[in-house]
């Protein structure tokens, strides 16, 4: 494992060679890490307001383009060091908000449409998307990191994209709105096992 991002910087690899590039060039221009994040959180502002009011696939390639900033942003702060317990504090915050908007853009969507089961399926698919994130961070009972599931942040904005995308967001909010919450509920119930067995 290298300890340095900068040690093994070549790669035949073209895509990893513009990456690569792309850092270096924001590292030496002094870019921080928090205009990434905030970048990437404006980008998908924008996708919400496209759920919102304009055609699903413009929204689908925001998020696209908003995920690309949210990966340079933690690149960018393991190659400066900046990559602290701070940093992540407030990378995890505003990508909660930015979860929350995307779905507030499509439940503003529905509910102009008059489609209250869509409004319904959207609101439990917001809600396991939160839950999910509460129940995989919330650790004051237990030293245990939640991870369980398949429904964590990378895969519900692939979801989302590839239902906007291809114009089957109705499928794509069942999909989050079902296995979020199974997810949710695997977590609590493994937790509940913990702590039972740390009781005793």
């Amino acid at each position: 494992m290298i300890d340095n991002p900068r040690e093994e910087e070549f790669t035949y690899n073209p895509l990893k060679r513009i990456n690569t590039a792309v850092l270096k060039t924001l590292e030496n221009k002094g870019v921080h890490p928090y205009l990434m994040t905030l970048a990437s959180f404006l980008f998908y502002l924008f996708a919400s307001l496209s759920f919102a009011k304009f055609p699903l696939w413009i929204g689908g390639v925001f998020i696209v383009i908003g995920g690309g900033f949210s990966l340079l942003d933690r690149q960018l702060g393991k190659r400066r060091r900046t990559l602290d317990s701070i940093n992540q504090y407030f990378k995890s915050a505003v990508d909660r908000y930015a979860d929350i908007f995307l779905f507030i853009g499509l439940l503003f969507r529905y509910s102009n449409a008059d489609n209250l089961l869509m409004v319904f399926i959207t609101s439990l698919a917001l809600t396991g998307t939160i839950l999910v994130s509460y129940t995989g961070v919330r650790q004051e009972f237990t030293e245990h990191n939640v991870s369980l599931g398949f429904m964590e942040r990378p895969e519900r904005l692939a979801v989302l994209v590839i239902g906007a995308l291809m114009n089957h967001m109705v499928t794509a909010l069942y999909i989050i709105a079902i296995v979020a919450n199974l997810d949710t509920l695997l977590r609590i119930r493994f937790i509940y096992k913990i702590l039972k067995k740390e009781k005793f």
